[in-house]
């Protein structure tokens, strides 16, 4: 008997009827075409294509999307739901059926790396959501329930696997799953009919310096679904990489990444020309890009040099603007400085310190702001005989009234924390660049 992995499958998944999709060579639910070229997984000394690659927005409510031949976003979700039509408008992405799909969700600092699992004896109707960290994780999922065999002992070994081209309609064997059915099921497996939780940017350099209160751990949940999945597949439960391997990066691009790092490097620009003797930060402006995991690794220690120096910035300036007010109200005034100054000493990580911030910011606001402008306000309406000279034989001279110093001018540079000015999200395209199904 001859080895199956020499020859080439007689259909491949792209074309088969969707609604009536067959067992192929060797009991494997896919077949790609696998060209040469193109963004390929790395497998042994094998590789294998990619298919369609969905993307989750970096903007709220941080959609799902593929970019069709015209680099147009064509959207699969909307507001947090994948669309009934999302099947069929994955097929816009020109490398669709090439290869296995699979989605780029989290941050592009941090990225989450997805495939579409099943087996041919899996008691669950769905392909499942699979998370890749290492190449052996591919392996594993892409040879589901074949783990005895060796697909690179032939030419076409990597035109056979278990990960959908098309997670969206159901696979062979008789189990029927369209969108309904997904979710249905949604809250007990992680599928590709939940949008998964955005995870921000920061949050991986300095937990909990952001406050997204959306964040969920959705993630979490979803990797207990997969595991449930791997553990009715095989009997032996295989533990998926822990850490994300930097060399996925350069094999599945992120089109999220480049823009991000720019703004981080605009953003480190801005902190190297107030303070130029600041050399870490000027040699991690100075770190190269040649490779999607250097700008990977450059943009996370941009974000952590940032981060904290966009903390202290805060802090000079949220201090300047305490004791300016200070100097306006005198004693006129029950507000704590003593208090304030306390917090902001006492909050030993970012987060507390950015909590206090916001904070006695809006006491600003709310209790010394009236109090400023009622006296301005006092001292623009002087009687006209209080201002000028009454005597026939002098000129009449200006006012000499006291002057009450106006509250500090809000700039540039004295923000609340913002996200966006850590996250390094970048403006949408415009709605003439996009396709909404």
């Amino acid at each position: 008997m001859g080895n199956m992995y020499d020859t080439a499958p007689t259909l491949f998944s792209k074309d088969e009827d969707k609604d009536n999709p067959t067992m192929h060579t060797g009991d494997y639910l896919q077949t790609y075409v696998n060209p040469t070229g193109g963004e390929r997984f790395k497998i042994g000394k094998q590789s294998l294509h990619i298919g369609a690659k969905m993307i989750q927005d970096v903007k709220p409510p941080n959609d799902i999307y593929v970019v069709n031949k015209h680099g147009q976003k064509v959207w699969l979700s909307k507001n947090g739901k994948m669309k009934p039509t999302a099947g069929k408008l994955l097929k816009q992405d020109p490398n669709f059926g090439l290869g296995p799909s699979v989605r780029l969700t989290g941050s592009p600092l941090n990225p989450k790396l997805e495939v579409f699992s099943s087996h041919d004896m899996s008691k669950t109707e769905q392909y499942m959501s699979v998370f890749i960290n290492s190449e052996e994780d591919l392996r594993q999922a892409l040879e589901k329930g074949h783990l005895g065999m060796d697909p690179s002992t032939g030419k076409f070994g990597m035109s056979y696997g278990q990960l959908a081209i098309d997670p969206f309609y159901k696979r062979p064997s008789d189990i029927w799953s369209g969108v309904a059915s997904f979710n249905r099921g949604m809250n007990k497996f992680g599928t590709m009919f939940v949008v998964p939780a955005f995870e921000t940017a920061v949050e991986t350099l300095i937990p909990g310096f952001q406050t997204l209160s959306q964040l969920t751990g959705l993630h979490d949940v979803m990797q207990h679904g997969v595991e449930a999945f791997n553990a009715l597949a095989d009997k032996q439960l295989y533990k998926g990489s822990e850490k994300y391997d930097l060399g996925l990066s350069n094999q599945v691009h992120d089109p999220r990444l480049k823009p991000y790092l720019e703004r981080m490097k605009n953003q480190g620009q801005y902190f190297h020309g107030e303070d130029k003797s600041n050399s870490g930060l000027r040699n991690t402006l100075n770190m190269p890009e040649s490779s999607q995991s250097d700008m990977l690794k450059k943009a996370r220690e941009l974000t952590g040099k940032n981060s904290k120096l966009f903390l202290a910035e805060q802090v000079n300036l949220f201090t300047e603007t305490g004791e300016k007010l200070r100097e306006i109200v005198g004693n006129n005034t029950t507000f704590n400085f003593m208090e304030m100054y306390s917090a902001l000493r006492s909050a030993n990580t970012p987060a507390k310190k950015m909590k206090v911030i916001n904070h006695y910011t809006e006491r600003f606001k709310t209790d010394l702001m009236p109090m400023i402008q009622k006296k301005m306000d006092e001292q623009q309406t002087l009687e006209p005989s209080e201002q000028t000279d009454k005597s026939p034989t002098s000129q009449a001279q200006p006012s000499q009234s006291p002057q009450v110093s106006a509250p500090p001018q809000q700039t540039s540079s004295w923000v609340h924390f913002n996200d966006s000015i850590i996250n390094g999200d970048h403006p949408h395209p415009s709605p003439n660049n996009e396709i909404h199904g």
